[in-house]
């Protein structure tokens, strides 16, 4: 399982904070920032908030194929056009495999391999395809198939007062201890997600942790202005809470920093 976790296109969308690492790291000022590629929102991200050398590094190479991907999109494409190419917002598939058509000799041989292998991803948009967003989308569905919890009023609420009334009345405290339990369970998690992180030994299980943010987070803040929640209980990002790559203003800074970008492998 660890091993192919570590070949395959794991994250593609948004996996961290960008306010929280930013604030941490405190990126003014420095000469240069290492990080994991990941779904490369990170070194984007960071590049959106400093001027300084970003240097991205990750043990799997597919993570590096999308993260070139993505500034190869940033390079040559309008915002419109690089959103709707991602998957951001809506677009034809055929479209898409064109503009990668355009793309592909901006791109490395092995990047290029990987992404003519790979036309339904590429139909779909990429910023959903790593199995961590898949897994997200699954649970979603699931979720919203269950009568007792309105998963979409949730997300529809724009004060906050009203928001943590619905969960005192409908939240099932029980119900989501177990579901994160199960789902970050050793027997489950392998099967839709595979992370060894969520398998390996811990002193504090991931379910019950998980569950108990997730309610600490949905009565400190909007749902919907969250990408986090959006995610867990949607399956997409919503528009309220963007990364700053995935935004007009954001997409320019980056844009014009890339060349302080590293990618390794």
């Amino acid at each position: 399982m660890r091993d192919r976790f570590f070949e395959t296109l794991n994250y593609a969308s948004v996996n961290e904070d960008w306010r929280t690492e930013a604030l941490a790291l405190r990126p003014e000022g420095r000469d240069r920032i290492l990080c994991v590629t990941g779904s490369g929102d990170r070194p984007l991200n960071l590049l959106a908030a400093t001027g300084a050398r970003v240097v991205a590094i990750d043990l799997n190479p597919a993570q590096t194929h999308l993260l070139r991907l993505k500034v190869a999109a940033l390079r040559r494409l309008s915002f419109d056009d690089y959103a709707a190419f991602l998957g951001l917002r809506r677009a034809d598939g055929r479209w898409r495999r064109d503009r990668l058509g355009e793309l592909l000799p901006d791109l490395p041989p092995d990047t290029r391999r990987f992404w003519e292998t790979r036309p339904a991803m590429i139909t779909a948009g990429v910023l959903y395809a790593g199995r961590w967003e898949q897994f997200h989308k699954r649970v979603a569905d699931l979720l919203r198939r269950m009568p007792f919890f309105s998963i979409d009023a949730v997300l529809e609420f724009d004060d906050l007062a009203e928001q943590r009334r619905f969960l005192d009345r409908r939240w099932n405290a029980r119900f989501w201890r177990w579901l994160a339990s199960l789902l970050c369970s050793p027997l489950f998690s392998p099967l839709c997600f595979g992370d060894p992180a969520y398998v390996s030994g811990s002193r504090f299980p991931a379910g019950r942790y998980i569950s108990e943010r997730m309610r600490d987070a949905l009565y400190r803040g909007l749902a919907r202005e969250s990408f986090m929640m959006s995610l867990l209980l949607r399956g997409v990002l919503t528009p309220f809470d963007l990364p700053p790559y995935l935004t007009p203003q954001g997409a320019a800074a980056v844009r014009s920093r890339l060349d302080r970008l590293e990618i390794v492998t």
